[in-house]
């Protein structure tokens, strides 16, 4: 038969040890949604959530260059004795894709005998592409903006991770380094918030910048077209070489001179009429996400403020406990500490007012029995 000693059995029996009411209280509203409120998802959810779907619309509705050019949009001059049929066929043969394209940089290009022209010397063949200014659609610049968006929350998280809830909430009366720790934290916290603050003046400047920069593109691209369209600007002119039958069996090689109207640079006007107001839109919801997380920055930059002050908390504490219970607010304090405090009143500021009256009315009972 085994004896066992009394410290045996004592080891068998030993129970884990109760944590005290406030570091049990501490691990509870350590999971309260304290750091994040409806208005911040404006700025990290909502807000990168319109940016991309703005960026997919003007990727589907930016200027296609090829598909324009499938258009009856090339101006064909022609010389005077040339019949109807001949200039159709012109039209038709330049947007056909086989013509070779010229561009004359410095001479001006006459309407008649342009077979006397060397066209080896005098000009070179030209990417169609490269001769007009053609509106760039922003999405990459908004993508980033989206991406930039979740910068701050993705900061906060990384910082606010490497240290556990709770151990946020600390007695700062038992640890000495507890208000040193809380008011690291804080400092944090509080610079999130003005870094949510700051990423909205920077989506501000950046949309405003590409809004400028959109309306530049399609009246420079209209400008262009005009001026090419009432023969102001020779350099932007193309001639366009193609061999037609006139004569019997004859092949005769001619050479017309051509512009492009405005058609090829903004087909159906699309960027043009959708991006200019889409964007606005996008920069008055960007207005206004300024707006409303200044205000949720301010407003939490103060309550974090105010806690460091013992009348607030006492008033806060005392706001959510019973009056039968006001004997224990310093104790109640006490256990909490400044962090604890800040953390149970962004939470009900966050929504859960009735579950943080309920984690403290839990307090007041567990310190009852303490």
């Amino acid at each position: 038969m085994k004896l066992v000693t009394v410290d045996e059995k004592m080891i068998e029996n030993e129970q884990p040890p109760q944590l005290p009411p406030a570091t049990r209280f501490q691990a509870r509203i350590g999971n309260l949604s304290w750091d994040v409120n409806l208005i911040d998802l404006l700025l990290y959810l909502v807000t990168p959530i319109v940016l991309a779907i703005t960026a997919v619309i003007l990727i589907f509705t930016s200027p296609s260059l090829s598909a324009a050019a499938t258009k009856n949009s090339i101006n064909c001059f022609m010389p005077a004795e040339f019949s109807n049929n001949w200039i159709d066929y012109g039209h038709k043969y330049c947007l056909s894709g086989h013509a070779e394209l010229y561009e004359d940089l410095n001479l001006n290009i006459p309407l008649s005998n342009l077979t006397e022209f060397d066209l080896d010397e005098l000009y070179h063949p030209v990417d169609i592409n490269s001769l007009f200014p053609t509106p760039d659609a922003p999405f990459p610049t908004l993508i980033l903006l989206a991406a930039l968006c979740l910068v701050p929350l993705v900061l906060w998280r990384v910082i606010a991770g490497r240290l556990d809830g709770a151990e946020f909430i600390i007695n700062t009366s038992n640890e000495p380094n507890g208000v040193y720790k809380g008011v690291t934290l804080a400092l944090w916290f509080i610079i999130t918030k003005l870094g949510s603050v700051i990423v909205c003046v920077v989506l501000i400047l950046k949309v405003l910048n590409v809004q400028a920069v959109s309306q530049i593109n399609t009246s420079s691209a209209t400008t262009s077209i005009q001026s090419m369209n009432q023969v102001e600007d020779a350099s932007a002119s193309v001639l366009c070489s193609f061999t037609i039958r006139r004569l019997g069996q004859n092949l005769h090689r001619y050479t017309v001179q051509c512009l492009i109207t405005q058609e090829l640079v903004t087909p159906d006007d699309t960027l043009q009429f959708i991006a200019g107001p889409l964007l606005k839109s996008v920069l008055i919801w960007v207005y206004g996400v300024t707006i409303a997380i200044s205000v949720n920055a301010v407003c939490t930059l103060v309550i974090s403020l105010m806690c460091f002050f013992k009348s607030y908390r006492l008033y806060f504490i005392k706001s959510k406990i019973g009056k039968q219970n006001l004997n224990k607010r310093g104790a109640i304090d006490y256990g909490l500490g400044v962090s604890g405090v800040m953390v149970a009143s962004l939470g009900a500021r966050n929504g859960g007012s009735h579950q943080v009256r309920d984690l403290i009315q839990q307090l007041c009972d567990e310190t009852t029995s303490y």
